[in-house]
């Protein structure tokens, strides 16, 4: 009967299908794959070298361990759980990611002079030739830029509590992440020579309500102000070329000049947008 045809085929396909699956390896779950393991108040993982996850003690002097169990520390990652640290000790060949700014408490860092990746500046986290700003400590609540510095790098603030940012005077690019989840950042103080902001550089800056972006802009990256949700006005010089895919939120009115680039944006995105 062409019923009974139909319900053996399918029968059959099932049990190819099963028969197919049931070869293939299990899969891995990322907490499987990514073993984790603890060390004196560490948290760290050793998928290819031993990277530092977080810190859980009590420690208000910290000092990053060069091995542990006899394999060399390769970088820290956070310390977003070191609730009384203060002052961190690190030593050569150590790699920060966004570390230093996810600690709310720490407010000092010591380097040595022969470090060939890091020095310190004004408390700040600076590379070696002085140039990107790698990182400012939770605990500083008004950082003061050097002006050797022209670019702030990746996760440099990366959910810190500051309120207030003044960009230093050289300061020409704001790289990706960089204030992403500065959840109190309230005021930015630009500088005449910022060219261009990268993608999420504020994401999730809940507290920001008004944006100025210079004349001295040329670029604007992806989701630069994405999770901003109370960001209502944005002003944008009438210089800037490019802006990447939802810079802006979509609650926010942009003002610009006839004409320009973010009125195009502003068109394209169905954003609010008045000339000025």
């Amino acid at each position: 009967m062409p019923g009974r045809k139909k319900t053996n085929a399918a029968l059959v396909l099932a049990l190819c299908l099963c028969l197919v699956f049931s070869a293939l390896p299990p899969m891995q779950s990322k907490a499987e794959i990514i073993t984790k393991y603890r060390w004196h108040g560490f948290i760290y993982n050793k998928t290819n070298r031993i990277v530092i996850e977080n810190y859980t003690g009590n420690a208000e002097t910290l000092r990053i361990p060069v091995k542990i169990k006899g394999e060399e520390v390769h970088g820290v990652l956070r310390l977003s759980k070191a609730k009384r640290l203060k002052k961190l000790i690190v030593p050569d060949g150590i790699q920060f990611y966004h570390a230093v700014a996810s600690c709310k408490t720490l407010k000092k860092i010591q380097i040595s002079k022969t470090n060939s990746r890091y020095k310190m500046k004004n408390s700040l986290l600076l590379n070696k030739k002085g140039n990107i700003l790698r990182g400012c400590p939770g605990g500083i609540k008004n950082p003061k830029m050097p002006n050797s510095v022209t670019i702030v790098g990746y996760f440099a603030f990366r959910d810190s509590d500051i309120e207030e940012v003044k960009l230093g005077k050289n300061v020409r690019y704001i790289s990706n992440y960089a204030f992403t989840g500065c959840k109190k950042l309230k005021k930015i103080k630009w500088n005449k020579n910022i060219r261009r902001i990268g993608s999420c550089a504020f994401k999730n800056c809940r507290s920001l309500t008004e944006i100025a972006i210079p004349k001295s802009v040329r670029r604007i990256g992806h989701y630069v102000f994405d999770g901003c949700t109370n960001l209502k006005k944005v002003m944008v010089g009438p210089n800037v070329k490019k802006i990447e895919e939802w810079a802006f939120p979509e609650q926010a009115t942009i003002y610009g000049k006839k004409g320009s680039a973010v009125e195009k944006y502003a068109k394209r995105y169905k954003l609010k947008f008045v000339p000025v």
